[in-house]
C-alpha cells in the first residue's frame, strides 16, 4: 500500500499543467540540441541552468531531466540513423540502423528504435521505483566512512569507464578535484590582495565551468573542422512500419537490453556505453549465423537502443537515493539541487517524498510524451539537422555569455568561461575526456565534507578500514583497478569505447 501511495504522491506533483508543459518544452529542447551541430545533452542543460533562477526545484529538475531524455532519443533515433558517426554510446545502434536507412527502410529502423527505447525506459523506471526504497533504507545506515569509500569507488570507476586513455581520464579527475578547491580557503584572500584581482580566487561556479568546457569548447572545436564534416545527410524515411518477423525478432532483444541497461546504468562514468556494447555483442552472439548484423538486423537496433535508454533511467537511482552523480549529466542535476537549497543524499526520500516520487513519475510521463511525439516530428528534426553551423554558433555563444553574466553579474566570469572554452578545445585536441572534470568538481567538496566528519573530533581515520561496508567498497575499488589493468580486459575496453 505504501508503494502505491508513494506513486500517487509522485503523480500528484508531476501531473500539473505547469510540469506537463515544462516536460514537453524540455523534450523539444532536448531533441533540438541533439540534432543541431555542436550541441549535446550536457551543453543543452548547461545553457538552461542560468535561466532556472526563478523556477522552483521540481520544475527545474523536470526540465533538466526532460532535456536529457529528449536529447538521448533525438541523437539515437535521428543522427545515428542518418550517419554512422556519432557518440560512442550511439555508434553501435548506428551500425545496423544506417544499413537499414541505405536500403530505404530508415522509417522502420526509427520505429523499432523508438518503441524499444520507450518500452525499455518505462520498464527500467518500474524497477527503479521498486528498488529505490530498499537502497535508500540501506543508505540511511551509511556513515561518513562509507560515503568517502563510495565516492572513491565512484571516481575510480569514472576513470576506468571513461573512453580513451586511463592516464588522461585520471588527470581530468584530479584537475576537477583541484578546481573544486579554488576559493575554498580564506587564505586565498592573501593572493587576491597581492595580485590586485578581487575575483581571481573566488569559488568557480559549476555553471561557468560547464558552459566553458562543454559549450564554448565544442564551438571552437567545430569551427576548426571543415564545413562538409558539419553538414547533415539527406534521408528518405520510407515505410515507418517494420515487418511482423522483425517485430518478433526485436521483442526479446528489448527485454534483454532493458535488463542489461538497468544494471550497467548503475556504474559510474560511461555505463550506458558499456550497456549498449554488451547488448549488441549479446544479440550478435545469440543470432549466430542466422543474423544479418552489420547489414541491417533490427536486433542490432532494438537491443542497444533499449540498453541505452534503460541505462539513462537507472542512472537516476544513485542520484535520488544516495545523492551520488555517476556522470556529467547527473553532476549537473546535483549542482542544481544544491543551488535550489536541497542537499543531495539519502534524506531526500524521507524529507521530500513529493520531490523524490514526483521526479520518478515525471520521468515516466516524459517517456510517454517522447513516444507519442517523437515519430510525427522526425521530418522537422531532419530539417534542423541540415541547418548550417554558421547560423547556430553565434546564437549559442551569445546565450552562453548572457547566462554566465546573469549568474553573479561578474565580468570576471566571462573571462573565466572563455578560458575554460579554450581549455576544452585543447582537451578535445589531446583526446582527453571532459566528463571526469565535472565529476571531480562536484564530488570533491562532497567527499571532503564527509572526510572532515569522519576525522572529527579525534582524527580517527581507521573507520575507513574497520567498518565492513567501507572496507568492502575500498576492496572493490582495488579490484576494479587491477581488473581494468589486465591485458585481457584492456583490448575489449578499447573496442567498446572506439568511435565509429
Amino acid at each position: 500500500m505504501d508503494f502505491f501511495h508513494h506513486i500517487a504522491t509522485g503523480f500528484s506533483m508531476a501531473w500539473t499543467a505547469q510540469h506537463l508543459a515544462v516536460a514537453l518544452v524540455g523534450c523539444l529542447v532536448g531533441w533540438m540540441v541533439s540534432v543541431l551541430p555542436g550541441l549535446g545533452p550536457v551543453a543543452g542543460m548547461a545553457m538552461l541552468l542560468p535561466m532556472l533562477g526563478m523556477w522552483g526545484l521540481n520544475a527545474s529538475m523536470i526540465l533538466l531531466a526532460s532535456v536529457y531524455c529528449g536529447s538521448q532519443w533525438g541523437a539515437s533515433m535521428v543522427r545515428v540513423v542518418t550517419s554512422p558517426s556519432g557518440t560512442t554510446a550511439l555508434a553501435l545502434t548506428a551500425v545496423d540502423g544506417h544499413q537499414l536507412s541505405r536500403q530505404g527502410r530508415a522509417g522502420a529502423a526509427l520505429t523499432v528504435g523508438a518503441v524499444s527505447s520507450g518500452v525499455a525506459a518505462c520498464l527500467a523506471l518500474g524497477l527503479m521505483a521498486l528498488g529505490a526504497p530498499l537502497l535508500t533504507d540501506l543508505a540511511l545506515h551509511i556513515g561518513p566512512a562509507e560515503y568517502v569509500s563510495l565516492m572513491v569507488f565512484s571516481l575510480v570507476g569514472a576513470v576506468a569507464l571513461s573512453p580513451g586513455s586511463l592516464i588522461k581520464a585520471l588527470a581530468m579527475i584530479i584537475l576537477g578535484l583541484l578546481l573544486s578547491q579554488v576559493g575554498a580557503r580564506h587564505a586565498t584572500r592573501l593572493f587576491e590582495h597581492a595580485l590586485g584581482v578581487p575575483d581571481a580566487f573566488t569559488h568557480i561556479h559549476f555553471v561557468v565551468l560547464t558552459l566553458g568546457l562543454f559549450v564554448l569548447g565544442d564551438i571552437i572545436t567545430l569551427l576548426g573542422q571543415p564545413a562538409n564534416e558539419r553538414s547533415g545527410i539527406a534521408l528518405t524515411l520510407g515505410d515507418m512500419r517494420p515487418a511482423s518477423t522483425e517485430v518478433q525478432q526485436a521483442r526479446p532483444a528489448v527485454w534483454r537490453g532493458t535488463l542489461i541497461g538497468s544494471l550497467f546504468g548503475l556504474l559510474p562514468g560511461a555505463g550506458s556505453v558499456l550497456a549498449s556494447y554488451t547488448a549488441y555483442a549479446l544479440e550478435r552472439r545469440l543470432a549466430g549465423q542466422s543474423g544479418q548484423f552489420g547489414r541491417g538486423d533490427v536486433r542490432g537496433v532494438a537491443g542497444p537502443a533499449a540498453a541505452l535508454q534503460a541505462g539513462v533511467q537507472s542512472s537516476f537511482m544513485p542520484l535520488l537515493s544516495l545523492g551520488l552523480p555517476l556522470n556529467a549529466v547527473m553532476a549537473l542535476m546535483v549542482g542544481t539541487m544544491a543551488l535550489k537549497g536541497l542537499p543531495p543524499g539519502p534524506q531526500v526520500m524521507s524529507s521530500h517524498p513529493d520531490f523524490f516520487w514526483g521526479l520518478i513519475a515525471a520521468l515516466l510521463i516524459i517517456q510517454v510524451l517522447l513516444l507519442c511525439v517523437h515519430l510525427p516530428l522526425l521530418r522537422l528534426w531532419m530539417t534542423l539537422l541540415n541547418l548550417p553551423y554558421r547560423f547556430v554558433f553565434p546564437v549559442v555563444t551569445v546565450v552562453t555569455c548572457l547566462g554566465v553574466y546573469a549568474l553573479r553579474g561578474s565580468v570576471y566570469d566571462l573571462y573565466l568561461v572563455a578560458g575554460f572554452g579554450v581549455m576544452g578545445y585543447v582537451f578535445h585536441k589531446l583526446h582527453c575526456p571532459l566528463p571526469p572534470i565535472l565529476l571531480g568538481f562536484i564530488l570533491g567538496p562532497m567527499m571532503e565534507s564527509h572526510l572532515r566528519n569522519l576525522l572529527q573530533p579525534a582524527g580517527e581515520w581507521r573507520g575507513l578500514v574497520t567498518r565492513p561496508v567501507s572496507l568492502s567498497l575500498l576492496l572493490m575499488t582495488l579490484a576494479l583497478i587491477v581488473f581494468v589493468l589486465l591485458p585481457s580486459v584492456r583490448r575489449p575496453r578499447e573496442l567498446a569505447f572506439r568511435e565509429t
